[in-house]
């Protein structure tokens, strides 16, 4: 048993350290950091390590533009769902609750076996790289609540429902708040 716990010790610690690895060594552009606010924007859970990918153009490495955010914004949840949350008194039930569950696949600190929230690993990139953080929480400050609902009201509406577009509408807000009360 005591081998068993030892390789699960190590195993964590493995894991701490590829995440510190990972939050150093690849956030390094601003493309990546990008890619690193969207996700904690749109309350992204599924950027796992094959949901990053480079492209190489004459010699040259460039980190791909981002893909794959299926799981974000309430896409898996119920119009039901949707709709009890949207209107509830159960602060523990709402949107809001909703939004502040998204964990991404980056761990914290070391003896720590719970994931960060998507929100956690912009802040934590945020301490080692300040000025893109600033730089891409001044154009995210740019983008209106009316210009995020004109986008998403260009979905033709055999493919979303009213409850899942103020669903989404709302995630955006409040993600967008918590985000900007960064800077």
């Amino acid at each position: 048993m005591l081998g068993y716990a030892l390789l699960m010790s190590l195993s964590r610690c493995c894991l701490f350290i590829y995440s510190q690895l990972i939050l150093r060594e690849l956030f390094y552009t601003l493309s990546y950091f990008s890619n690193i606010l969207l996700d904690a924007w749109i309350g992204n859970t599924d950027r796992h390590h094959k949901n990053w990918a480079f492209i190489s153009v004459k010699d040259k490495i460039y980190l791909s533009p981002t893909y794959d955010h299926g799981s974000s914004l309430g896409r898996n949840e119920p119009d039901s769902k949707r709709e009890e949350r949207l209107t509830t008194k159960d602060k523990g039930f709402s949107v809001k609750a909703y939004a502040q569950k998204c964990y991404s696949v980056f761990y914290s600190p070391l003896g720590n076996t719970h994931r960060l929230r998507n929100f956690d690993v912009f802040c934590e990139v945020k301490k080692l790289y300040p000025n893109p953080a600033k730089i891409w929480l001044n154009r995210l400050a740019e983008i209106s609540s009316n210009d995020t609902l004109k986008i998403i009201m260009r979905i033709p509406k055999h493919r979303i429902s009213i409850p899942a577009i103020e669903f989404a509408h709302k995630i955006l807000e409040l993600n967008q708040k918590e985000l900007l009360n960064l800077q």
